[in-house]
């Protein structure tokens, strides 16, 4: 994924809403180890937006991202269809990115979508469409039996 950080000052407003919101969710993290706190934010058609943040276990496989937190409790509450997703997190100078994992469950619900990236210590941006990083979904329906 080649980047394209931009200067916070060149984030529109709506999208600094966005990520002021995944910044907010952030702070309820569950990180005892890695330390290393995300905060998602994911807007639906409606305008709404449902927040999410990474959760830790002990046991590999319980955990849970901040996007994935963020589209499920989404879906729960009967939410469809998603204009964006903001991710912010940091682990030194990298930029967050979804996992594999994370882009194949939106991709289930939404066929493309803005995902904006947000790095607190760099003070950088930058944003890719859903079907730029996850060119190929998975699909059970493409499976034959």
């Amino acid at each position: 994924m080649s980047e394209r950080k931009q200067a916070v000052d060149a984030m529109p407003e709506e999208v600094m809403n966005l990520v002021r919101s995944a910044r907010r969710a952030r702070r309820n993290a569950v990180v005892p180890l890695t330390h290393h706190a995300f905060g998602a934010a994911l807007e639906d058609d409606e305008g709404r937006i449902w927040l999410g943040c990474n959760i830790e276990s002990e046991f590999p496989g319980h955990g849970m991202t901040a996007e994935r937190v963020a589209l499920y409790s989404s879906l729960a509450h009967g939410a469809r269809g998603f204009k964006r997703i903001a991710i912010v997190g940091a682990a030194g100078d990298i930029m967050p990115r979804p996992c594999g994992a994370s882009l194949q469950a939106l991709s289930e619900q939404v066929r493309d979508l803005d995902i904006i990236l947000f790095n607190p210590d760099q003070s950088e941006w930058a944003m890719y469409r859903l079907s730029e990083l996850l060119p190929s979904p998975e699909s059970l329906s493409q499976v034959d039996d």
